[in-house]
């Protein structure tokens, strides 16, 4: 446990105790799995209603209002991982080391939806005004104003989603993220049938779908945490001290949006249009593999931070050995599936996005490791050196991307991926060992087959009907 001043736990604290055997039973990674079994679900909605969305817009925009619409968005969403500070990271942090009531940095996150989610907003809309002709595709002025106006409410939702899931509201989040998904894909159907869509009106679609899903987020975590959880309050020691702790751990934050999208970014530039195109198609599929995982990552949060330190680092250790079963067994599925898959959906064309969609998916288990070992991290080791492996991984990914793109073609980019995830996830563990006290070898505990299937078993007997 931290101290009074909010020092790390250092290894030789957490080694001189014995871990509660409560967290290191069957049933807490049995009821991680099912309440990320059942958020997996909501997801699964969220991603049917985004494809038909994606597919409608595509259809109605053409590629250059498509493009101004992805381009105006895109510039967004840089400027909100650029100007957030890593502030929904602080707040969790501040929450697993107890230097702070829930209710407290509830009124902290709005404090900071208010002042960076407005400075975020005017950044972009200077920087889009100006440079729309140049960056933007030309899009027009209200366009590049209301993809500026969704920096705020990201912020709050991210804010949100960052207290409920750790306090452990997977049901409300799921319904949330799942209706959200829905409400879009109708405003834009309606928008389409009626009046014909435009870049605008598909940006204000939205807008309007990211506000009501902040709006609905904070309305659930105020009703968890009372009536004044929503009120900012400016006390000084929590915004220095999530200042001082979101600064160190904005690198990470960067890192990771970049190293999930300057693949693409760069096979771009060092390929051409047509094998950035199938590439994009690779990634975007990759992406909803990689989302599952992580998805069922989000379940051992509220554990990571309600218990104990240590009895929630041995808790993450098994949870990693047990999302690295269901990762294999989604990689080995999808790299299955991906020939017939992409060929028979979206046709012979596109046969060139097998191979590096199917390369992609060893990076899958990378990131059943990185996530919860990173998430536990973010409790107990210092956030600088969090950042240090996040920047290694994007590091080697660029320096791979431009040594094996010019001679293996887009084949390369993945394997570039792929290297650079299992680097970040291998450096994640270590930090795991080095700052949770547990030798390298046990950093990683596969769940005992035996014990989860009778646990099972005796749930299945005890449900009834």
């Amino acid at each position: 446990m931290p101290d009074s001043r909010g020092s790390e736990v250092g290894p030789e604290e957490v080694s001189r105790a014995a871990i509660p055997a409560s967290l290191d039973e069957p049933e807490a990674l049995i009821s991680s799995l099912e309440g990320g079994g059942r958020l997996l679900g909501f997801r699964a909605v969220q991603f049917l209603f985004l494809f038909g969305l994606n597919l409608v817009a595509t259809r109605a925009l053409g590629p250059s209002g498509r493009g101004q619409y992805a381009l105006a968005l895109n510039l967004a969403t840089v400027v909100w991982v650029i100007s957030h500070f890593s502030a929904e990271q602080s707040i969790a942090r501040m929450l697993a080391r107890r230097e702070a009531s829930a209710e407290e940095l509830s009124r902290l996150g709005s404090f900071f939806t208010l002042t960076l989610g407005l400075l975020g907003t005017g950044l972009a809309v200077a920087l889009g005004l100006s440079l729309r002709d140049q960056l933007l595709g030309g899009a027009a002025p209200v366009t590049v104003v209301l993809a500026a106006a969704t920096i705020p409410f990201t912020l709050a939702g991210q804010l949100a989603t960052a207290l409920l899931l750790r306090l452990g509201a997977l049901r409300p989040y799921g319904w949330i993220i799942a209706a959200g998904a829905v409400l879009q894909f109708a405003l834009v159907l309606a928008v389409e049938t009626g009046s014909g869509l435009s870049p605008a009106t598909a940006m204000a679609a939205a807008l309007a779908t990211i506000a009501l899903t902040a709006v609905a987020l904070a309305a659930v975590l105020q009703r968890r945490l009372g009536s004044r959880a929503l009120l900012p309050q400016m006390r000084g020691d929590l915004v220095r001290s999530a200042l001082h702790i979101g600064v160190r751990l904005q690198p990470s934050s960067i890192a990771l949006w970049l190293n999930l999208k300057i693949d693409l970014l760069l096979v771009g530039l060092l390929a051409s249009a047509h094998e950035a195109g199938l590439y994009s198609l690779s990634a975007n599929l990759a992406d909803i593999v990689f989302v599952s995982v992580s998805t069922i990552g989000l379940a051992a949060l509220e554990r990571q931070t309600a218990a104990g330190t240590r009895a929630a680092i041995s808790f993450t250790s098994r949870f990693i050995g047990q999302n690295l079963l269901l990762a294999g067994a989604l990689g080995l599925a999808g790299a299955a599936v991906s020939y017939p898959f992409i060929v028979l959906v979206y046709g012979a064309a596109w046969e060139g996005s097998v191979l590096p969609f199917a390369l992609l998916m060893p990076a899958v288990v990378a990131l059943a490791v990185e996530g919860p070992a990173r998430n536990m991290l973010m409790r107990i080791a210092p956030p600088l050196s969090i950042s240090a492996a996040s920047t290694i991984g994007v590091i080697l990914n660029i320096a791979l991307n431009f040594a094996l793109v010019p001679t293996i073609g887009i084949a390369g980019a993945s394997i570039a991926s792929v290297v650079s995830y299992w680097v970040a996830g291998v450096l994640m563990v270590a930090l795991l060992s080095r700052y949770g006290g547990v030798p390298m070898k046990r950093a990683v505990l596969p769940p005992r087959p035996r014990d989860l299937l009778s646990r099972l078993r005796r749930r299945s007997r005890a449900v009834p009907g």
